[in-house]
């Protein structure tokens, strides 16, 4: 019996060691540290998990976990063949999975890399190939970021939570490739056409694109042009992205009704963008920075956004003779960032067309006009001379034409019917404590041409007319808070009914008599 127990013993003990060995062969599987190709062919250190037998073809034969830099190559006309393992880092700021600098005919294949600041980089390298990897959470510039790098082919590999960084790099080969499960669109050279669908958008030295339509989300950027002019991006869902939008030494575009929220830098940025790029009706919120305007990005037109609960509003660095009016600026860390003094931008259109809209602004409107009596001042070279004194809204109606509406109230709904001329609006009070409300109501007259009556809640107001010309009709009126519906009308539209009013009662008056003396008869 105690030879058994023993026996037993033993043989537990023995499994107990057998499975410690696999344990400790198991955490001993992923090797640590960077490896360097060297010009001369060699391998360094001499224990990675990488082999050559012809200086040529380099196979990784385990995973590779870096605290810095994986894999460093200073040696051209070879091939880095994965064979799936995978190459991980740790985020740290700077470090790259792979890095190819001045060099040719390099080619990086079948490899998993993950978590480095950007998984390869290209600098001033050509002729390489990048092909079937799988580049996952490369957090920074992407999962292959080109930069002075020209004549390179980057063709089917699989992007996850990270995408394409181009710079300064053209003539390249982008194809097949997809980003969180979507294609990679990637256009150069192109001119007059649309993007249908896409997980990421680069446009290098394009003309005339269309980006319409796109949910992108969870990548390096969700759009990025380059040398590109008179391209529209609108109607996007941009969010969650390491930056929402950038444009660099492009003209003439247009960015408008965008969703371009959450974003971990800019939603939007302008670098070396002069002449005429428009930002516009976009909902601008929760990233970083808003807006970033820098590097001699003038002569651009800012306007009706939603600028809201970002670290910085605005950025402007090194530009001058943007202009910025009717956009609503609330709850930003710091509304406008001007970190070089001396350039002067414009802050408002004029009156009575006015300036933007700043939560924080403390000015009175004693004339009633929906613009405050002193300026919201920036800097000395900055200053917004037409505060308005509520938010900004801009209503489309299937006419083609705007209705926009400045207003203290939160405006829960809005309708304008061409068939009887008359805008329906309900509106509620935006704080608690709110007693009075105002509207400041800019009018199309191809929508209702003036005069008008208005009604809140059936009862009439009085309107004052802050402008009035051949094309349109700026009016404002107020009233006391509660849930209310405010209804506006042309003045001959109530006449007309009054008149009908008055011609059916005549006509049932005299029916009426008629029939009671067929009766006494």
């Amino acid at each position: 019996m105690k030879k058994m127990v023993s026996g037993v013993i033993l043989t537990l003990f023995l499994t107990s060691i057998l499975t410690s060995a696999f344990n400790i062969q198991s955490v001993r599987s992923t090797w640590a540290g960077t490896v360097y190709i060297h010009a001369d062919g060699s391998i360094d250190p001499p224990d990675a998990p990488m082999i050559t037998y012809d200086n040529v073809t380099y196979t990784l034969t385990d995973n590779i976990t870096s605290v810095g830099d994986g894999i460093i190559v200073k040696r051209d006309n070879i091939v880095i063949y994965g064979a799936g393992y995978t190459l991980t880092g740790t985020k740290e700021h700077f470090y790259k999975g792979i890095y190819l600098s001045g060099r040719m005919n390099v080619t990086i294949q079948n490899i998993n890399i993950q978590n480095f600041f950007y998984g390869i980089g290209l600098a001033y390298s050509s002729n390489n190939s990048i092909t079937e990897n799988n580049l996952s959470a490369n957090y920074i510039y992407g999962g292959v970021r080109l930069d002075g790098s020209c004549n390179n082919s980057i063709v089917g590999n699989f992007f996850i939570n990270n995408g394409l960084y181009v710079e300064d790099s053209y003539w390249n080969v982008v194809e097949d490739n997809t980003v969180n499960g979507k294609p990679l669109v990637y256009l150069e050279g192109a001119s007059d056409t649309s993007v249908m669908e896409a997980g990421q958008v680069i446009l290098v030295s394009c003309n005339s694109i269309k980006v319409e339509n796109l949910s992108l989300l969870n990548t390096i950027d969700g759009v990025q042009i380059r040398n590109t002019n008179t391209t529209t991006i609108s109607g996007n869902n941009i969010t969650n992205n390491g930056k929402g939008a950038r444009l660099y030494y492009s003209s003439n575009n247009n960015i408008t009704r965008n969703n371009i929220t959450n974003n971990d830098g800019e939603g939007i940025r302008l670098y070396s963008s002069l002449n005429y790029n428009g930002i516009s009706r976009n909902n601008i919120a929760n990233n970083w920075e808003g807006i970033a305007i820098r590097h001699a990005s003038n002569h651009n037109s800012i306007s009706g956004n939603n600028v809201i609960n970002n670290g910085w509003g605005i950025d402007l660095y090194y530009s001058s003779n943007n202009r910025f009016y009717h956009n609503n600026f609330i709850n930003n860390t710091q509304q406008v960032f001007i970190p070089t003094p001396g350039y002067t931008n414009t802050w408002d259109n004029g009156y009575p067309s006015g300036g933007n809209y700043w939560n924080n602004y403390t000015g009175t409107d004693a004339n009633g006009d929906g613009i405050g009596d002193s300026p919201h001042v920036i800097d000395e070279n900055n200053v917004d001379n037409y505060p308005l004194m509520g938010q900004l809204s801009s209503f489309n109606t299937t006419l083609g034409y705007s209705v926009d509406v400045i207003s203290n109230s939160t405006i829960e709904h809005f309708e304008c019917f061409k068939s009887n001329s008359t805008i329906v609006m309900h509106v509620s009070n935006m704080t608690a404590n709110q007693t009075v409300g105002f509207c400041r109501v800019t009018i199309p007259h191809e929508l209702i041409a003036p005069p008008y009556n208005i009604t809140v809640n059936n009862a009439p107001v009085e309107y004052n007319t802050i402008l009035e010309n051949e094309n349109l009709s700026i009016i404002y009126f107020t009233y006391e808070h509660s849930q209310i519906e405010i209804i506006i009308v042309p003045e001959h539209s109530l006449t007309m009914l009054l008149l009908m009013l008055s011609i059916i009662t005549v006509i049932v008056t005299t029916l009426k008599r008629k029939r009671n003396l067929r009766f006494s008869r």
